[in-house]
């Protein structure tokens, strides 16, 4: 995948580390159910994009608001 392309996680912090089996996790901070992992960093944030669309999914599904982090929700008001 790009190692250009842009993702929208919401404004949630990522945490990417290498793993004991040399697997690259990414997850979100404010989240850390919400993971995944791949062979490279890149291919573990695409497919911690992948997860986030599931998760928005989900909480539309059952009739809930999508969750944004409490820094992105400050810098998005518009007065």
């Amino acid at each position: 995948m790009s190692q250009t392309k842009k993702h929208d996680f919401n404004g949630f912090t990522i945490t990417l580390f290498q793993d004991d089996e040399d697997d690259w996790v990414a997850y979100f901070v404010e989240m850390p159910n919400v993971s995944a992992f791949g062979d490279t960093p890149y291919i573990a944030i695409d497919e911690l994009e992948i997860a986030w669309q599931g998760v928005k999914e989900s909480y539309l599904k059952h009739g809930e608001i999508i969750p944004v982090a409490s820094s992105f929700q400050q810098r998005s008001i518009v007065v």
